[in-house]
């Protein structure tokens, strides 16, 4: 009896293990801007312009703290401050302070790339926002409405018809960024319905 369920369990994680590559064969086929690996669940999508001032704004913190921090530490060897004293505790200072200057080189380095992509998303973000009041009207929503459920189930069915509508005419996006976009625009359009 054990063998046989062995053998069950092996065949169902087989199936599944081929149904899993199958899923992931077409990875290939999708455009270099679009990266499936980024979407780790359900999460507030941040756009590029909103990455790049949080990343600018951190580059500047460590910054600031890593050149100050080996400045205080330079003038306590010096001896002009007596704020640290023994060879590991300015050897450890001095480890942290670097660090902070190596976060904010990197910090700032993830900056520029993001900035890069700013007006790229920008433009793509416009012609969608541009699409969404060009075909998500009251009249269409209307058309799909079912009226024996309820509003949330509405609102999510709606939600999926336009998430495909929306990868069929601009091709496949990171989702999070499309749904941001969509209850940004249901939210500004459609808040009055009831």
């Amino acid at each position: 009896a054990d063998t046989g369920t062995e053998d069950t369990v092996g065949a169902v994680f087989e199936d599944t293990t081929e149904e899993e590559t199958d899923n992931f064969s077409s990875v290939d086929e999708v455009p270099p801007e679009y990266n499936p690996d980024e979407e780790e669940g359900p999460v507030t999508y941040m756009l590029k312009s909103e990455q790049y001032k949080d990343l600018n704004a951190t580059f500047w913190i460590f910054l600031i703290f890593g050149i100050a921090g080996i400045l205080i530490l330079v003038l306590n060897l010096a001896g002009i401050f007596d704020f640290i004293n023994g060879a590991i505790s300015n050897i450890v200072m001095g480890a942290l302070f670097i660090f902070f200057l190596y976060v904010a080189l990197s910090t700032h380095h993830k900056a520029r790339k993001v900035q890069a992509e700013i007006e790229a998303e920008n433009k793509l973000t416009e012609e969608i926002n541009q699409w969404l009041s060009a075909n998500i009207t009251e009249e269409f929503l209307s058309s799909i409405h079912i009226d024996s459920i309820s509003p949330e189930l509405n609102y999510m069915r709606a939600s999926e018809t336009i998430h495909e509508m929306l990868i069929k005419e601009f091709g496949p996006q990171n989702n999070a960024y499309l749904d941001r976009l969509l209850d940004d625009y249901y939210n500004r359009t459609f808040d009055h319905m009831p």
